[in-house]
């Protein structure tokens, strides 16, 4: 099969690092995977006018390499005595002028594999898989062409409230770009569920649930110089417990019910050295939860905000966690949790959407809405070292069920699908 991928989200996160989220890493992931399938033959696209920082991104990333082997013999055969004049070559030339002249190949290789839209022979295109922007309009005149849609959620659309511009949202102009002759890759029974619901145009059976996994990059982490290096570097004090809450800080994600359950732990369990980690970039409304730390100026102190955190130091504020607290109102699968298992931290999450899915009973779910539930799973886990290390070790256990060798299993899975389909 020959497969059309955007890639314009890539663009977007190399251009700006804090825009790799949770969407950044699973257009990677799937990238990666779909070229190391045998099942299909990728070639990327930029769809939203980024294309330069496409290119970028490419000369940076592994992703190149499969393709190196496919370029002209020509071009091949020059890069080899470019190779050659490195050192040990043989040759007198400078091996970093060589060298410069080998890298400065790059941009060639990426915009052999990357297009705009405009660019595209579409006569040697089966499948277009657009894993975040809406399908193009150009996709739409080949009608041969059997078209993917990703779809994480549909927050912005049940919910508005938890959005300043819903209206405007791109989520909304995805679905409501969706044809009856679409497929989509839904990312839990819940979003599917929620999209079925709403745009009943589509057809349930094209619709097909493959979820997500964790990155590679969240691991159990037991280097304890590497835990105190990451805590000394946020501010958290040694030898000190905390809870940790990863994610954006916006009304969606519930922080002022955790900050107030936390608060009311403190105060009736009397644990000095108990802290709470709020880790993530401000969202939109941020105010609330800065608001709920000044009602509480008796645990101000207890409160860590790190702002936005880089890839390489998660890991160790997961594992370091006394456990992870998610009592979010809506997820379309909900990685933090999922990345926090694999690093072996206990989980309280939400009873709601897709959660249940992903933790199952490897962890504590409660009610987003129900402050005492919460503040008692946290205070269960501050005196329950059984309890969390078994939670612990189901966690653990239940994260190796996501894995991306099975999301793109199950991507390639739905392609097949569809080309069998007249």
């Amino acid at each position: 099969m020959k497969v059309l991928y955007d890639i314009s989200v890539l663009g977007f996160g190399h251009f700006m690092p804090r825009a790799r989220t949770g969407v950044f890493r699973v257009v990677e992931h799937t990238a990666f995977g779909l070229v190391e399938s045998e099942e299909c033959e990728v070639e990327f696209c930029a769809s939203e006018g980024n294309y330069s920082h496409c290119i970028k991104y490419l000369q940076d990333s592994d992703l190149l390499a499969p393709y190196r082997e496919t370029l002209p013999r020509n071009l091949m055969v020059r890069y080899g005595e470019l190779v050659n004049r490195l050192p040990g070559g043989g040759t007198s030339e400078s091996p970093i002028f060589a060298l410069k002249r080998a890298l400065g190949m790059l941009p060639y290789f990426a915009k052999k594999i990357v297009s705009p839209l405009a660019n595209i022979d579409w006569s040697r295109i089966n499948i277009y898989h657009a894993p975040f922007f809406p399908i193009p309009r150009q996709v739409r005149e080949y009608r041969y062409i059997k078209s993917f849609q990703t779809v994480y959620d549909l927050i912005p659309l049940l919910y508005p409230q938890f959005f300043k511009f819903n209206e405007d949202h791109l989520i909304k102009k995805v679905v409501v770009a969706l044809q009856p002759e679409d497929y989509v890759i839904a990312i839990s029974e819940s979003t599917k569920n929620d999209l079925c619901n709403y745009q009943k145009t589509l057809d349930p059976d094209k619709v097909f649930v493959v979820p997500l996994a964790a990155s590679e990059k969240f691991y159990r982490c037991s280097d304890p110089n590497v835990l105190d290096v990451v805590r000394g570097k946020y501010g958290i004090p040694s030898e000190c417990d905390y809870f940790l809450s990863v994610s954006t800080l916006e009304p969606r994600k519930n922080i002022d019910q955790v900050i107030r359950s936390f608060s009311r732990l403190l105060h009736d369990g009397k644990l000095p050295d108990l802290y709470l980690v709020l880790t993530g970039a401000k969202g939109w409304d941020y105010d609330k939860i800065f608001a709920e730390i000044a009602n509480a100026p008796e645990i101000k102190d207890k409160i860590i905000l790190t702002g936005y955190v880089p890839d390489e130091d998660l890991a160790p504020l997961y594992s370091g966690a006394l456990a992870f607290v998610y009592p979010s109102f809506y997820e379309g699968f909900g990685l933090p949790p999922l990345e926090a298992m694999q690093c072996g931290a206990p989980v309280i999450t939400s009873n709601t959407s897709s959660l249940p899915e992903v933790v199952g009973d490897a962890g504590i779910m409660v009610s987003p809405t129900d402050g005492d539930a919460l503040a008692a799973a946290m205070r269960r886990l501050c005196s329950d070292e059984a309890l969390r290390r078994d939670l612990s070790a189901r966690g653990l256990e239940r994260a190796g069920h996501f894995t991306w060798a099975s999301c793109i299993e199950q991507t390639v899975k739905a392609y097949h699908t569809a080309m069998e389909e007249s």
